[in-house]
C-alpha cells in the first residue's frame, strides 16, 4: 500500500490510500488506514477548533452545477473570525475559505506554482476532488450569524488534471462559531 498526498492548497492536504494490485489484505488495511486518517483529522480538528466554534452538523449547504451535473453538500462548520470566512464538511466534499471576508467579488487563482492563493475553493463530487482554478465567488451577505453568496469557476480534477465547470454555485450558511 502507498499513500498519496492530494493537495487543494498549502494549508490542506487529503490523504489517500491507493492499494497495491494482487493483493487481498490491502482492502483492509486500506479501511483501517483510511479510519485511522479520518479520526485523527477530526481530533485535530476538535482540538484546534473547540475554543472557536460550537459545532452544529448542519450549518447550511453549499450547491452548485459540476460539468452540468448537479452537486450539492451539507457544511458541518461555518466560521467567521477575524475577518475569514470559512466553510467545511466533515465528509470533506467542500472547503471554500475567504480572507478578508466582506459583501464583495473575491476572485479565484492560483499561484506560480499552482497552489490557491487568497480565496481556497475546493469541491467532492463522488470519489473525484477539484480545486477551483479560475473564477470567482461573490459574498452577497454576511453578519454574525448567516453568510449567503454565489461562485462560478473552471476547476481542476486532482487525479487527471482534467478541466471541470462548476456553475450557478451558492452557498447559504448558519455561522456556527467565532
Amino acid at each position: 500500500m502507498s499513500l498519496r498526498a492530494v493537495e487543494f492548497d498549502h494549508r490542506h492536504t487529503t490523504v489517500d490510500a491507493l492499494a497495491t494490485p494482487g493483493n487481498d489484505s490491502d482492502s483492509r488495511s486500506r479501511r483501517r488506514l483510511r479510519g485511522r486518517i479520518v479520526a485523527g483529522l477530526l481530533l485535530g480538528l476538535v482540538g484546534v477548533s473547540t475554543s472557536t466554534a460550537q459545532f452544529g452538523l448542519k450549518a447550511g449547504t453549499v450547491s452548485a452545477q459540476v460539468d452540468g451535473a448537479p452537486f450539492s453538500a451539507s457544511v458541518s462548520i461555518a466560521t467567521f473570525s477575524k475577518g475569514k470566512l470559512v466553510l467545511t464538511s466533515f465528509a470533506n466534499s467542500v472547503q471554500l475559505q475567504i480572507p478578508d471576508a466582506k459583501v464583495a467579488r473575491f476572485d479565484i487563482a492560483l499561484d506560480e506554482k499552482g497552489r490557491q492563493k487568497g480565496v481556497v475553493l475546493g469541491l467532492k463530487v463522488g470519489k473525484t476532488y477539484m480545486k477551483a482554478s479560475a473564477g470567482s465567488v461573490v459574498i452577497e451577505s454576511l453578519s454574525a450569524s448567516r453568510a449567503t453568496g454565489t461562485f462560478e469557476c473552471e476547476a481542476i480534477d486532482l487525479a487527471t488534471e482534467k478541466k471541470v465547470k462548476v456553475t450557478k454555485g451558492r452557498f447559504d450558511v448558519k455561522i456556527t462559531g467565532k
